[in-house]
């Protein structure tokens, strides 16, 4: 016997289709428009992120929601605009603190020097592709290689080092040019 759940009706209604939607993500699925993205988001477990789900939800209703009778692009819209219209927060959508930088692994608090576990209250639709080895964070060969390629002298390194770590801060409160000389012979 199958785990699958039925519905049946005479009159197609959204609201049992957009109710297991909202279950299966456990309530991390809302709707906004703020700063003009119009955006149905829906948390990422796996990833960690939260990713636009209107594509995800469609998938999900014809592949395991809908029976043969039920593959109608109208039903799809009415479910999808129902989900957007009772999970609407227009002030859901914010960026955490600018101290938290999402990294492969995690994401680095650059305060307390600890690397947390991705959770829905961290509203990241990205992940920098690099990781972060807590302990290890003043540590890194290819960086410290690439600075001595370039000629960096040892009183300019540190400088550099703050260079690229101003780069990773999402939140830029010095607008800066930053220029660097050096002789290559």
């Amino acid at each position: 016997m199958s785990d699958k759940k039925v519905v049946l009706m005479e009159k197609f209604s959204p609201v049992p289709y957009a109710q297991e939607l909202i279950d299966r993500y456990d309530e991390n699925i809302f709707y906004t428009g703020k700063n003009n993205t119009d955006r149905l988001y829906v948390y990422d477990e796996d990833k960690g992120i939260w990713i636009d789900g209107e594509d995800i939800l469609k998938k999900i209703l014809r592949r395991d929601l809908f029976g043969l009778e039920s593959q109608k692009t109208h039903y799809v819209n009415e479910i999808l605009n129902y989900i957007k219209d009772i999970t609407y927060d227009p002030e859901r959508e914010v960026e955490p603190e600018p101290r938290y930088i999402p990294c492969a692994n995690g994401v680095w608090d650059i305060e307390k020097r600890e690397l947390l576990d991705y959770a829905p209250g961290l509203f990241f639709t990205y992940k920098l592709p690099w990781r972060v080895l807590p302990g290890q964070e003043h540590e890194c060969p290819t960086i410290e290689k690439l600075f001595k390629e370039w000629g960096a002298e040892e009183k300019d390194v540190k400088a550099l080092w703050e260079l690229a770590a101003y780069c990773l801060y999402r939140e830029l409160p010095l607008p800066e040019v930053f220029c660097y000389s050096w002789t290559w012979w």
